[in-house]
Protein backbone atom coordinates (compact mmCIF):
# COMPACT_ATOMS: atom_id res chain seq x y z
CA UNK A 1 0.00 0.00 0.00
CA UNK A 2 2.79 2.40 0.83
CA UNK A 3 4.48 1.69 -2.41
CA UNK A 4 1.27 2.29 -4.30
CA UNK A 5 0.65 5.58 -2.48
CA UNK A 6 4.15 6.79 -3.30
CA UNK A 7 3.68 5.95 -6.89
CA UNK A 8 0.37 7.76 -6.96
CA UNK A 9 1.94 10.85 -5.39
CA UNK A 10 4.73 10.85 -7.92
CA UNK A 11 2.28 10.63 -10.79
CA UNK A 12 0.15 13.43 -9.38
CA UNK A 13 3.20 15.60 -8.86
CA UNK A 14 4.35 14.92 -12.38
CA UNK A 15 0.95 15.76 -13.74
CA UNK A 16 0.76 19.00 -11.65
CA UNK A 17 4.26 20.24 -12.73
CA UNK A 18 4.07 22.02 -16.05
CA UNK A 19 6.90 21.68 -18.46
CA UNK A 20 9.00 24.74 -19.32
CA UNK A 21 8.03 26.37 -22.66
CA UNK A 22 10.36 26.16 -25.57
CA UNK A 23 11.70 29.05 -27.66
CA UNK A 24 9.32 28.25 -30.49
CA UNK A 25 6.37 28.37 -28.12
CA UNK A 26 7.51 31.77 -26.75
CA UNK A 27 7.83 33.22 -30.26
CA UNK A 28 4.38 31.87 -31.19
CA UNK A 29 2.86 33.45 -28.12
CA UNK A 30 4.39 36.83 -28.90
CA UNK A 31 3.24 36.63 -32.50
CA UNK A 32 -0.27 35.79 -31.40
CA UNK A 33 -0.23 38.68 -28.98
CA UNK A 34 0.93 41.09 -31.69
CA UNK A 35 -1.76 39.78 -34.02
CA UNK A 36 -4.37 40.29 -31.40
CA UNK A 37 -3.11 43.83 -30.73
CA UNK A 38 -3.14 44.65 -34.44
CA UNK A 39 -6.62 43.28 -34.86
CA UNK A 40 -7.88 45.10 -31.77
CA UNK A 41 -7.02 48.84 -31.69
CA UNK A 42 -8.14 49.17 -28.10
CA UNK A 43 -5.68 46.55 -27.08
CA UNK A 44 -2.88 48.43 -28.89
CA UNK A 45 -3.92 51.61 -27.14
CA UNK A 46 -3.95 49.81 -23.83
CA UNK A 47 -0.54 48.33 -24.33
CA UNK A 48 1.07 51.47 -25.76
CA UNK A 49 -0.63 54.18 -23.77
CA UNK A 50 2.42 55.03 -21.75
CA UNK A 51 4.64 55.25 -24.83
CA UNK A 52 2.23 57.50 -26.76
CA UNK A 53 1.77 59.80 -23.78
CA UNK A 54 5.51 60.09 -23.34
CA UNK A 55 6.12 60.79 -27.00
CA UNK A 56 3.30 63.34 -27.21
CA UNK A 57 4.60 65.18 -24.15
CA UNK A 58 8.12 65.25 -25.52
CA UNK A 59 6.87 66.48 -28.93
CA UNK A 60 4.76 69.21 -27.32
CA UNK A 61 7.70 70.36 -25.24
CA UNK A 62 9.93 70.41 -28.32
CA UNK A 63 7.26 72.27 -30.26
CA UNK A 64 7.01 74.87 -27.54
CA UNK A 65 10.75 75.27 -27.39
CA UNK A 66 10.85 75.66 -31.15
CA UNK A 67 7.92 78.07 -31.32
CA UNK A 68 9.10 80.39 -28.57
CA UNK A 69 12.39 81.49 -30.17
CA UNK A 70 10.73 81.87 -33.57
CA UNK A 71 8.16 84.22 -32.08
CA UNK A 72 10.77 86.20 -30.22
CA UNK A 73 13.00 86.38 -33.31
CA UNK A 74 10.10 87.59 -35.44
CA UNK A 75 9.17 90.25 -32.93
CA UNK A 76 12.80 91.33 -32.60
CA UNK A 77 13.11 91.58 -36.36
CA UNK A 78 9.95 93.63 -36.65
CA UNK A 79 11.15 95.93 -33.89
CA UNK A 80 14.49 96.33 -35.62
CA UNK A 81 12.75 97.16 -38.87
CA UNK A 82 10.60 99.76 -37.15
CA UNK A 83 13.68 101.32 -35.54
CA UNK A 84 15.53 101.33 -38.84
CA UNK A 85 12.61 103.03 -40.57
CA UNK A 86 12.42 105.64 -37.84
CA UNK A 87 16.15 106.27 -37.94
CA UNK A 88 16.15 106.47 -41.74
CA UNK A 89 13.27 108.96 -41.67
CA UNK A 90 15.12 111.08 -39.12
CA UNK A 91 18.31 110.92 -41.15
CA UNK A 92 16.43 111.85 -44.32
CA UNK A 93 14.95 114.85 -42.55
CA UNK A 94 18.38 115.90 -41.37
CA UNK A 95 19.85 115.38 -44.81
CA UNK A 96 17.14 117.39 -46.50
CA UNK A 97 17.54 120.15 -43.97
CA UNK A 98 21.30 120.12 -44.31
CA UNK A 99 21.07 120.07 -48.11
CA UNK A 100 18.72 123.05 -48.13
CA UNK A 101 21.01 124.86 -45.74
CA UNK A 102 24.01 124.02 -47.91
CA UNK A 103 22.19 125.24 -51.00
CA UNK A 104 21.38 128.55 -49.34
CA UNK A 105 24.95 128.86 -48.10
CA UNK A 106 26.33 127.95 -51.52
CA UNK A 107 24.07 130.51 -53.18
CA UNK A 108 25.25 133.09 -50.69
CA UNK A 109 28.89 132.19 -51.20
CA UNK A 110 28.46 132.25 -54.98
CA UNK A 111 26.88 135.67 -54.77
CA UNK A 112 29.63 136.88 -52.48
CA UNK A 113 32.29 135.46 -54.78
CA UNK A 114 30.74 137.18 -57.78
CA UNK A 115 30.61 140.47 -55.89
CA UNK A 116 34.21 140.07 -54.79
CA UNK A 117 35.29 139.25 -58.35
CA UNK A 118 33.46 142.26 -59.71
CA UNK A 119 34.94 144.52 -57.04
CA UNK A 120 38.41 143.17 -57.76
CA UNK A 121 37.86 143.69 -61.48
CA UNK A 122 36.77 147.29 -60.94
CA UNK A 123 39.83 147.92 -58.76
CA UNK A 124 42.13 146.54 -61.45
CA UNK A 125 40.48 148.66 -64.13
CA UNK A 126 40.77 151.76 -61.98
CA UNK A 127 44.43 151.04 -61.26
CA UNK A 128 45.43 150.54 -64.90
CA UNK A 129 43.42 153.48 -66.13
CA UNK A 130 45.25 155.69 -63.65
CA UNK A 131 48.44 155.21 -65.70
CA UNK A 132 46.86 157.09 -68.59
CA UNK A 133 45.93 160.75 -68.96
CA UNK A 134 42.31 161.27 -67.93
CA UNK A 135 41.67 164.11 -70.43
CA UNK A 136 43.11 162.33 -73.45
CA UNK A 137 40.92 160.58 -76.06
CA UNK A 138 40.01 156.93 -75.47
CA UNK A 139 42.39 155.52 -78.11
CA UNK A 140 45.33 157.50 -76.71
CA UNK A 141 44.48 156.36 -73.20
CA UNK A 142 44.32 152.75 -74.36
CA UNK A 143 47.74 153.15 -76.00
CA UNK A 144 49.15 154.66 -72.81
CA UNK A 145 47.82 151.71 -70.79
CA UNK A 146 49.56 149.39 -73.27
CA UNK A 147 52.88 151.23 -72.74
CA UNK A 148 52.40 151.22 -68.96
CA UNK A 149 51.82 147.45 -69.02
CA UNK A 150 55.20 146.91 -70.69
CA UNK A 151 56.96 149.26 -68.25
CA UNK A 152 55.19 147.64 -65.27
CA UNK A 153 56.90 144.28 -65.82
CA UNK A 154 59.12 143.64 -62.74
CA UNK A 155 58.55 147.19 -61.61
CA UNK A 156 56.56 148.77 -58.78
CA UNK A 157 53.48 150.87 -59.34
CA UNK A 158 54.88 154.24 -58.10
CA UNK A 159 57.86 153.95 -60.46
CA UNK A 160 55.51 153.26 -63.37
CA UNK A 161 53.46 156.36 -62.51
CA UNK A 162 56.59 158.51 -62.48
CA UNK A 163 57.87 157.03 -65.76
CA UNK A 164 54.56 157.63 -67.48
CA UNK A 165 54.40 161.18 -66.20
CA UNK A 166 57.93 161.87 -67.55
CA UNK A 167 56.93 160.52 -70.95
CA UNK A 168 53.84 162.75 -71.06
CA UNK A 169 55.86 165.78 -69.99
CA UNK A 170 58.46 165.08 -72.66
CA UNK A 171 55.91 164.94 -75.46
CA UNK A 172 54.13 168.01 -74.10
CA UNK A 173 57.31 170.01 -74.76
CA UNK A 174 57.60 168.67 -78.30
CA UNK A 175 55.79 170.49 -81.11
CA UNK A 176 54.12 169.11 -84.16
CA UNK A 177 56.03 169.95 -87.37
CA UNK A 178 52.87 170.86 -89.27
CA UNK A 179 50.93 173.21 -86.99
CA UNK A 180 53.30 173.73 -84.07
CA UNK A 181 50.95 172.27 -81.45
CA UNK A 182 52.31 170.23 -78.60
CA UNK A 183 52.51 166.54 -79.05
CA UNK A 184 50.99 163.83 -76.83
CA UNK A 185 51.92 160.32 -75.75
CA UNK A 186 50.36 158.55 -78.72
CA UNK A 187 51.40 155.79 -81.11
CA UNK A 188 52.10 158.30 -83.87
CA UNK A 189 54.44 160.46 -81.77
CA UNK A 190 56.24 157.62 -80.01
CA UNK A 191 56.90 155.71 -83.22
CA UNK A 192 59.04 158.60 -84.50
CA UNK A 193 61.33 158.74 -81.43
CA UNK A 194 64.80 157.30 -81.01
CA UNK A 195 64.74 154.62 -78.28
CA UNK A 196 68.29 155.19 -77.07
CA UNK A 197 68.50 158.99 -77.18
CA UNK A 198 64.90 160.07 -76.58
CA UNK A 199 63.13 157.40 -74.51
CA UNK A 200 65.80 155.49 -72.57
CA UNK A 201 66.87 158.53 -70.46
CA UNK A 202 63.24 158.98 -69.40
CA UNK A 203 63.19 155.36 -68.12
CA UNK A 204 66.46 155.51 -66.16
CA UNK A 205 64.74 154.60 -62.86
CA UNK A 206 62.96 151.63 -64.45
CA UNK A 207 64.47 148.14 -64.35
CA UNK A 208 65.75 147.22 -67.82
CA UNK A 209 64.88 150.72 -69.00
CA UNK A 210 66.91 150.49 -72.22
CA UNK A 211 65.22 147.26 -73.32
CA UNK A 212 61.77 148.59 -72.41
CA UNK A 213 62.45 151.80 -74.32
CA UNK A 214 63.17 149.78 -77.47
CA UNK A 215 60.07 147.64 -76.87
CA UNK A 216 57.61 150.51 -76.45
CA UNK A 217 58.90 152.29 -79.57
CA UNK A 218 58.60 149.05 -81.56
CA UNK A 219 55.15 148.44 -80.02
CA UNK A 220 53.94 151.84 -81.23
CA UNK A 221 55.14 150.98 -84.73
CA UNK A 222 53.34 147.61 -84.57
CA UNK A 223 50.08 149.29 -83.56
CA UNK A 224 50.33 151.65 -86.50
CA UNK A 225 51.34 149.06 -89.08
CA UNK A 226 49.26 146.09 -87.97
CA UNK A 227 46.18 147.61 -86.34
CA UNK A 228 45.88 151.09 -87.96
CA UNK A 229 46.78 152.98 -84.79
CA UNK A 230 44.20 151.30 -82.51
CA UNK A 231 45.21 148.93 -79.76
CA UNK A 232 43.51 145.54 -80.26
CA UNK A 233 41.35 143.92 -77.58
CA UNK A 234 41.79 140.18 -78.22
CA UNK A 235 44.58 138.26 -76.53
CA UNK A 236 45.93 136.76 -79.75
CA UNK A 237 46.16 140.15 -81.42
CA UNK A 238 47.78 141.71 -78.36
CA UNK A 239 50.50 139.06 -78.41
CA UNK A 240 51.44 140.20 -81.92
CA UNK A 241 52.72 143.43 -80.41
CA UNK A 242 56.37 143.62 -79.32
CA UNK A 243 56.89 143.14 -75.58
CA UNK A 244 53.37 141.79 -74.87
CA UNK A 245 53.23 138.18 -73.73
CA UNK A 246 50.38 135.90 -72.56
CA UNK A 247 50.16 137.37 -69.04
CA UNK A 248 50.10 141.00 -70.15
CA UNK A 249 47.63 140.18 -72.92
CA UNK A 250 45.32 138.55 -70.40
CA UNK A 251 45.44 141.65 -68.18
CA UNK A 252 44.94 144.04 -71.07
CA UNK A 253 42.04 141.97 -72.37
CA UNK A 254 40.26 142.73 -69.08
CA UNK A 255 41.30 146.29 -68.22
CA UNK A 256 41.98 147.89 -71.61
CA UNK A 257 38.76 147.27 -73.45
CA UNK A 258 36.84 150.21 -74.87
CA UNK A 259 33.72 149.50 -72.82
CA UNK A 260 35.73 149.77 -69.59
CA UNK A 261 36.60 153.40 -70.41
CA UNK A 262 33.02 154.28 -71.22
CA UNK A 263 31.77 152.68 -67.99
CA UNK A 264 34.38 154.50 -65.93
CA UNK A 265 33.53 157.85 -67.53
Amino acid sequence: KSIAKSNLSDTTNETNIKPEPTFAQISENTDNRNDSSNSNPFAAFAFKADETLATSKSWQSKKRTLQIPTKTAATARSQKKVKQVQQSSKQEGKKSWSMSELQTQSSKTKGDEQLEKEEHRQELIKKWHSFSEATAPIEERRFQVLIAARIHARCQEPIVHKAMQRLRDYFATQEEPNDGTSQSLSAQCLSQCDPENDIAPLLSSVLFGNVKAQHIVQASQDVLSKFRGQVPESMTSLQDITGIGPKLSQILNIVNRRDTFTSQS
